[in-house]
């Protein structure tokens, strides 16, 4: 019955799934397409599967606000900037920290949040609000706020394996190599302005 329930909510799931990612969206359509929800769990584990759930009513849930985080640290007077490796499922490029407003947050408790989930990191040096802000081409018409993050150089950090596979200190020039996204790259060199004022 249970496993009945949670098939029918995965295949009326394939209506919205446009508005999450595209490795998520086939993991929902590999269950609906799976016999039985235990036969999904005995193949990608029962963690893998309450994971995809997760972020599909999040997905759901989350308003229209994308948050994104740049860590950096100073290093013998060098600027490092944190770049993290999204997992071949979820499409393998480079990123900055990145997450969703969830209901009843501010945009500071959502970044702190992300940071927190995505390195491990609680306690940053500080934040610098307003380094930038984009619009996003999605369903949602999501709008994307852009914060500098300053962490200790001696910080180590702790990767959400689910969704990264890696992460990388990297110089500007680097980070402007490896990022995939133009407005990811405009955020960093606008952060990357402020920063050169600041010395």
């Amino acid at each position: 019955m249970i496993s009945s329930v949670i098939l029918a909510a995965c295949s009326a799931s394939l209506g919205i799934i446009s508005l999450i990612s595209k490795s998520t969206a086939r993991m929902f359509q590999l269950i609906a397409q799976a016999e039985s929800v235990l036969w999904f769990v005995e193949t990608y584990g029962a963690g893998e599967v309450s994971y995809i759930l997760l972020q599909f009513f999040l997905s759901v849930m989350r308003l229209p606000i994308q948050i994104e985080g740049i860590l950096f640290k100073r290093t013998d007077g060098k600027i490092q900037y944190l770049l993290l490796k999204r997992t071949p499922e979820r499409e393998g490029f480079w990123q900055p920290v990145t997450g969703g407003l969830e209901e009843g947050e501010t945009k500071m408790e959502a970044l702190e949040r992300e940071v927190l989930e995505e390195t491990g990191i609680g306690n940053p040096v500080r934040t610098i609000e307003d380094v930038y802000s984009f619009e996003l081409s999605t369903a949602l018409d999501e709008k994307e706020y852009v914060y500098g993050v300053e962490v200790l150089p001696t910080e180590e950090i702790e990767i959400d394996r689910r969704e990264h596979s890696e992460y990388r200190w990297c110089s500007l020039e680097e980070a402007l190599r490896l990022l995939k996204w133009k407005e990811n790259k405009k955020a960093l060199e606008r952060l990357n302005e402020i920063l050169s004022r600041q010395k």
